[in-house]
This record gives C-alpha cells, structure tokens and sequence, in this order.
C-alpha cells in the first residue's frame, strides 16, 4: 500500500497537478474503481460456486 502511494505521489509530482479537483476526481475514481472491480470479482467467485453446486446436486 505504501509502495503504492510513493508511486502516486511521484506520479503526481511529475505531472504538476495544482488543481485540488483533480485530487477529488482521482479519489473518486480509485474508491469507485476498485467497488466495482470487488463486486464484480465477487459476482464471478460467486457464480462459479453456484455452477459447481447444481452441477453436484
């Protein structure tokens, strides 16, 4: 995590983003990002154990 947020800040630094909305914008997308990124991992997982229970069943 922390790897990652030195990345960022360098990634930032390099690009000389001033503008606090870019910030908000960026922490949108992150936090959005990564809900739909889990809910749909979690859909597939999820799924997936369901086909495996009919077909047992």
């Amino acid at each position: 995590m922390a790897d990652s947020l030195l990345a960022l800040t360098q990634l930032t630094e390099a690009a000389q983003i001033d503008n606090p909305w870019s910030w908000v914008v960026a922490g949108y997308t992150i936090v959005y990002g990564a809900m739909f990124g889990l809910t749909g991992w979690l859909w597939i997982r999820l799924s997936r154990i369901q086909r495996q229970l009919d077909d047992d069943a």
